[in-house]
């Protein structure tokens, strides 16, 4: 058990730039890191292997860890010296940030336990905003406060919408400047009563893709 630990271990710090051997099977790497920006409908890792044993290898488990992702392989069986792959699919919703989702591997014969193959995808945020949170005292003017989206890599934002927002929340129409960026003013109706309410926004981007987002407005 303890170098079948040690043997993991390996694989999961030389996956990105070596072969790993887990049994009869070699990986060209057990873990795999990408990186995509937000509103991508989905990830995707190709794991690729070869049987260099001197027996067919049966895959006969390949699971994944999480509802949100897919494992899938073309067959099941491989002949010595035969190569096949492992496409592991992660859908991304509306997460951001680093994840990480295993897909567990068991061949038959196995001389070394399950294999955990590893994606790393880091989901990027395609725009910047100067903030997300609007905050007024109770009972002080209502002044508008600004709001600015602008594009935080290649892609250029093409129009922002807003998707939904409460009525007791005013907002101007949106400005783009010169530089690509958008400039929106809201501010709640009164400061009379405490208030805490969500605006929901659309960014279309170049490519046509469709980023949500949403600010807070709170008076206290």
């Amino acid at each position: 058990m303890r170098r079948w630990q040690i043997c993991l271990a390996a694989g999961c710090v030389l996956g990105g730039a070596f072969s790993i051997a887990h049994g009869e099977l070699k990986w060209e790497a057990s873990r795999i890191e990408v990186s995509v920006a937000a509103g991508t409908p989905e990830a995707e890792g190709l794991f690729k292997f070869t049987n260099t044993g001197p027996e067919t290898v049966r895959l006969a488990q390949v699971s994944a860890t999480c509802d949100c992702t897919v494992a899938t392989v073309d067959k099941r069986v491989y002949a010595p010296d035969e190569s096949g792959a492992i496409r592991l699919k992660f859908t991304l919703g509306d997460r951001l940030g680093v994840h990480e989702k295993q897909v567990i591997v068991t061949p038959e014969p196995n001389h070394t336990g399950p294999i955990f193959l590893t994606l790393r995808v880091e989901i990027q945020e395609p725009v910047k905003t100067s903030k997300r949170l609007f905050q007024w005292a109770k009972e002080t003017p209502n002044t508008p406060q600004l709001l600015d989206i602008s594009p935080a890599g290649k892609r250029a934002v093409m129009r922002v919408e807003v998707e939904s927002a409460p009525p007791e929340i005013a907002i101007d129409p949106a400005d783009k400047k010169e530089d690509g960026t958008f400039r929106l003013s809201l501010r709640p109706k009164t400061t009379e009563r405490e208030m805490t309410a969500q605006v929901k926004w659309v960014v279309l981007l170049s490519d046509g893709i469709k980023y949500r987002f949403g600010t807070f407005v709170l008076v206290r």
